[in-house]
């Protein structure tokens, strides 16, 4: 009797080592994709936690100067919120920036441009002269942005033309909520920010 194996004895082992394998490129397929949707969400979420805290620290070194508008004539409010294709306008006194030769007082501006919303610094007095540009959050849709003095009482717009007069007197300048929702990938978020004013 030869030693050895058969033809049928190999062709099983070999059966049997191709489905091992099979099962295990699928599984590890299915890994890296799924490893590769984890970062992917971790840095969406992240980029959105980022937003929130810079839109935060901008609002609380906000303050209440009167800059001036395209027209060089003093504005009659420190905040404006949903005007003239602008989300969010202020005077914010920045931390970050150590330009020596100019002021430390910046007009930021959010606004959204090609679905992305983007953070736009300058000089308080001078629009024209961009300090920084940064894109926030890429692919938004269906945004909206609310001001008001509780959740029950929003609008679209700060100052809203029938309450800014009333609120100028109260100096109310600054809305004491803003919710900010917006969709990312077909994923509904919110955003509830304050003035701390």
């Amino acid at each position: 009797m030869r030693s050895g194996f058969t033809i049928i004895e190999v062709l099983v082992a070999l059966l049997a080592a191709s489905i091992i394998a099979l099962m295990s490129f699928e599984y590890l397929s299915n890994v890296v994709n799924l490893e590769t949707k984890v970062k992917i969400k971790i840095s969406k979420d992240r980029d959105e936690l980022n937003t929130g805290n810079i839109i935060r620290l901008d609002l609380l070194q906000s303050i209440p100067f009167l800059f001036k508008d395209e027209a060089g004539r003093k504005v009659s409010t420190p905040f404006f919120g949903n005007q003239n294709n602008t989300l969010m306008s202020f005077v914010s006194l920045s931390t970050s920036d150590n330009a020596k030769d100019k002021s430390k007082l910046r007009r930021v501006n959010y606004y959204i441009e090609n679905d992305n919303l983007v953070r736009q610094t300058s000089l308080p007095n001078n629009k024209a002269v961009v300090l920084s540009k940064r894109v926030l959050l890429k692919d938004i849709k269906n945004y909206k942005i609310l001001f008001g003095e509780d959740l029950s009482l929003l609008d679209e717009k700060w100052p809203n033309n029938q309450i800014s007069n009333l609120n100028i007197k109260q100096n109310k300048s600054y809305p004491k909520l803003i919710v900010f929702s917006y969709s990312i990938e077909q994923e509904e978020r919110v955003l509830i920010l304050s003035t701390y004013k």
